[in-house]
C-alpha cells in the first residue's frame, strides 16, 4: 500500500461492553476487564499500540498502565473526553479535567493525546456557536500541551463534520493540534468519507479504523443505530480513506475501533482481530517493536 509503515493497534472502546458500557443496541457482558486486562488482549492479538480511553482508567491508574504497556512494548495514547469532551465548549470543569489529563499523559510517556469536543448530542446546536467557545479552549490545551512537548488530536466525534473541525484547527493556529480521523463517525454526520479523508489528511494524526453496514434509516441522525463490522464486510471505503491518510506528515497511526455490532458479527474480539488482520494485508507489516517519533 505504501513505503511508509504506519503503527497498527487497538483502541480501548472496542471492548467498552468488557469495561461495563453498552449503548441501546446491545446486550451487557458479565466478564469485566480493566486498563491491564485490556493491555494484555492488544499485545495477544499483536498490536503496535493502543489508544487507552481515560474512562477506562483512574489517575491512579495511569502509572501501572504505562508501565505495563512499555513492558509489553506497545506504544501509548490517552484519549480524553468520552462521552461528550468539552460539551461544545459550555463546561470550564470539563476543560480543567482536560488539561489535569494532559498533564497526567505527559508522566504517563505518551506523546500525543487524543481530545472530543462533544458528541452526538451536540450535533443540533449550531456550530458557529460552538466554533467560538471552543477555540480559546483548544487553544488553552494546545498551548500546554506544547510546553510539555505533546500533539493533540480532535477527534471528530459525530459533533462536527471534517470541514468544520478543519475550520476549529484553523482557528487555534497551534502547530500541534490535528486530527484523529473516525470513518464511521464521518458517514454518521453525512460526510463523504473519501472527500473527509483527503480533506483531513494534512492535519491527521490518529485513525479510527472502522467498517459499518449502513442502515438507510439512520442516515441524517448521527445518534441512530451504525453496526460495525470487521473490516472489508461493511460498506465504506476504508481502504481508500486510509490511503488518504498517508499524505499527512504527521505519520498517523491507525487504531481499530468497534461501536456497536452489527448481528450477523457479535463478537467484538473477533473483530478487531480479523480487522487487525486486513490492516496487516493492506501494508504488508508485522508487529513493529520500535516505533520511530
Amino acid at each position: 500500500m505504501t513505503a511508509f509503515r504506519p503503527l497498527i493497534g487497538v483502541d480501548s472502546f472496542a471492548y467498552h461492553r468488557w469495561f461495563g458500557e453498552r449503548s441501546e443496541w446491545e446486550d451487557p457482558r458479565s466478564e469485566r476487564w480493566d486498563a491491564h486486562d485490556f493491555l494484555r488482549r492488544a499485545n495477544e492479538h499483536g498490536a503496535d499500540g493502543v489508544s487507552l480511553q481515560t474512562v477506562h482508567l483512574t489517575s491512579a491508574m495511569v502509572d501501572a498502565a504505562a508501565a505495563d504497556a512499555s513492558a509489553r512494548r506497545l506504544d501509548l495514547v490517552l484519549a480524553w473526553g468520552h462521552r461528550s469532551g468539552l460539551e461544545g465548549g459550555t463546561n470550564p470543569t470539563r476543560l480543567a479535567e482536560a488539561l489535569r489529563w494532559l498533564e497526567l499523559a505527559t508522566a504517563a510517556g505518551c506523546r500525543l493525546l487524543r481530545i472530543v469536543c462533544g458528541d452526538q448530542t451536540w450535533w443540533p446546536a449550531p456550530v458557529e456557536e460552538r466554533l467560538d467557545r471552543l477555540v480559546p479552549q483548544v487553544a488553552a490545551i494546545a498551548t500546554r500541551a506544547a510546553s510539555l512537548g505533546i500533539d493533540i488530536a480532535i477527534e471528530n466525534h459525530a459533533d462536527l463534520t471534517i470541514a468544520d473541525l478543519v475550520r476549529l484547527t484553523e482557528r487555534v493556529e497551534c502547530d500541534n493540534v490535528g486530527i484523529c480521523f473516525d470513518l464511521g463517525n464521518a458517514v454518521r454526520v453525512g460526510d463523504d468519507v473519501l472527500e473527509a479523508a483527503g480533506r483531513a489528511s494534512a492535519l491527521v494524526r490518529m485513525v479510527h479504523v472502522k467498517d459499518i453496514r449502513l442502515q438507510p434509516d439512520s442516515i441524517g441522525d448521527p445518534a441512530a443505530w451504525w453496526p460495525t463490522t470487521p473490516l472489508g464486510l461493511g460498506d465504506l471505503p476504508f481502504a481508500e480513506a486510509l490511503q488518504a491518510t498517508l499524505a499527512s506528515p504527521h505519520r498517523p497511526r491507525w487504531y481499530v475501533e468497534m461501536a456497536a455490532m452489527h448481528p450477523d458479527h457479535p463478537d467484538e474480539d473477533v473483530a478487531v482481530g480479523e480487522s487487525l488482520g486486513v490492516l496487516r494485508s493492506l501494508t504488508g507489516t508485522r508487529r513493529l517493536f520500535e516505533i520511530s517519533p
